[in-house]
C-alpha cells in the first residue's frame, strides 16, 4: 500500500484577488472623500498596484481593499506592501507583491518543529513547497490474543487490509464505540461487506392504490 503524504503550500486564489479589487473599486468610485483623487486598484501580473492624490487618500483605498480581501477569504498575510513611491503629477503608488510559495528559510523552520514534533513522518523540501509523508499502513498495529499462553499475535494495517479490508472498518467503528455491552450491541448491528456483493436488497416501493 502506498504511504500517505500532503503537501504544504502558500499560495493565493487570483480569482478572488481579481473580484476583491473589482469590489473595492465600485466602493472607491462611489466614496465622497476620494472623489476625484484618481484612485486605483490594478492587478499586474502577481502585484496588486494601488494608486491615490496623496498619502492619506491612499491609506483609505489600502483600507477598502484590505477589507474586501478578507471578506473573499484572502489571507493578508500573503500580501507584502512595498514603500510608497511618488508618480507624475503629485500622485503616489505603492505596489503589493502576491506570496507565492514558501521561501527557503520558512520552510526549514518548518521542517524543524516538524521534527520537534517527533511525528513519525518524513518531511522534505521540494521547491516552493512541503511534502510530508507517512507511513502508517505498515506501522498502524492490531493486537489479538489467542487464549494461550504467549498467544499475542500482531498484524499490519497493511497485512489486514489485503486479507480482510472489511475488518479494517469494523476495527474502526469498534473504536468509536462506548466499551462494554452497549458498544457490542451496537457493533452487531453494522453489516460491512468487501466489495459491490451483499445479501441486502434494495427497497421495492410497490404502488397502493386507494
Amino acid at each position: 500500500m502506498a504511504d500517505s503524504s500532503f503537501d504544504i503550500v502558500s499560495s493565493v486564489n487570483l480569482q478572488e484577488v481579481k473580484n476583491s479589487i473589482a469590489q473595492a473599486m465600485k466602493e472607491i468610485q462611489t466614496r465622497f472623500d476620494l472623489k476625484g483623487s484618481h484612485s486605483s486598484v490594478e492587478l499586474q501580473g502577481e502585484e496588486i498596484a494601488v494608486a491615490s492624490a496623496d498619502e492619506f487618500k491612499l491609506k483609505a483605498v489600502r483600507d477598502v481593499l484590505e477589507e474586501r480581501l478578507v471578506k473573499r477569504g484572502v489571507p493578508l498575510k500573503a500580501l507584502t506592501w512595498g514603500g510608497v513611491d511618488h508618480a507624475l503629477g503629485g500622485t503616489v503608488r505603492q505596489r503589493i507583491t502576491l506570496q507565492k510559495g514558501i521561501p527557503t528559510d520558512k520552510a526549514r523552520e518548518i521542517v524543524k518543529l516538524i521534527k520537534g514534533a517527533k511525528l513519525k513522518v518524513q518531511t522534505a523540501i521540494q521547491g516552493d513547497q512541503l511534502r510530508v509523508t507517512g507511513k502508517k499502513a505498515q506501522q498502524k498495529k492490531y493486537y489479538r490474543h489467542t487464549g494461550f499462553p504467549g498467544g499475542i499475535r500482531e498484524t499490519t494495517f497493511a497485512v489486514l487490509h489485503a486479507k480482510h479490508p472489511d475488518r479494517v472498518l469494523q476495527k474502526a467503528v469498534k473504536g468509536m464505540l462506548p466499551k462494554g455491552p452497549l458498544g457490542n450491541a451496537m457493533l452487531k448491528k453494522l453489516k460491512v461487506y468487501a466489495g459491490e456483493a451483499h445479501p441486502h436488497n434494495a427497497q421495492r416501493p410497490e404502488t397502493l392504490e386507494l
